[in-house]
């Protein structure tokens, strides 16, 4: 009986940090409907990113914006897709799959449509990036969103991936 008890403690421990790791359904709800679920959030949509002219070698598509002296945006390096948060690279790939199509997974890069949010709970804000997956075709029509916890303050980026489209199935990906 003892081992099993420490056994469900030592695994709660574990597993508990995971259960709140993520986004609250409130947050991810907000910028997958471009609205506040309830009352207790607020949204500010930021402004539409820009075509950046001068981009290093081996780089394209860099689309950027600034929110409060801070640079956001995404660019494409090496057919690697990166999100710009406070001037910062943060590889697409790199984020938390929470897609419900597992055939489609964070290595599509962001489109210069993409719209970016700031998402306010009580004290915690996010960057909620609504992008479509494909320019043209049958998933034009598809979204993929990420949201980035601790966007706006100097605690480590958390990023997270979501994709709601069971049926869509990839051409083609950046692996």
């Amino acid at each position: 009986m003892s081992l099993i008890r420490n056994y469900l403690i030592i695994t709660n421990f574990l597993l508990v940090p995971f259960a709140w790791a993520t986004p609250s359904i409130e947050i991810l709800q907000s910028c997958k409907n471009a609205e506040p679920a309830n009352n207790s959030i607020s949204m500010e949509e930021l402004d539409a990113p820009g075509v950046e002219q001068t981009v290093e070698a081996g780089c394209e598509e860099k689309y950027e914006l600034t929110y409060n002296h801070q640079k956001f945006g995404s660019i494409t390096c090496n057919n690697e897709g990166y999100l710009i948060i406070n001037s910062n690279r943060i590889k697409l790939t790199s984020a938390a799959n929470f897609s419900v199509n597992p055939a489609v997974k964070p290595d599509t890069p962001l489109l210069l449509t993409a719209q970016y949010w700031k998402i306010t709970k009580e004290n915690d804000s996010y960057l909620c990036v609504a992008s479509a997956i494909d320019q043209s075709g049958s998933r034009s029509g598809s979204s993929q969103y990420y949201i980035a916890e601790n966007a706006f303050n100097s605690d480590p980026v958390s990023l997270y991936f979501y994709y709601f489209d069971r049926e869509s199935i990839p051409l083609t990906s950046m692996n």
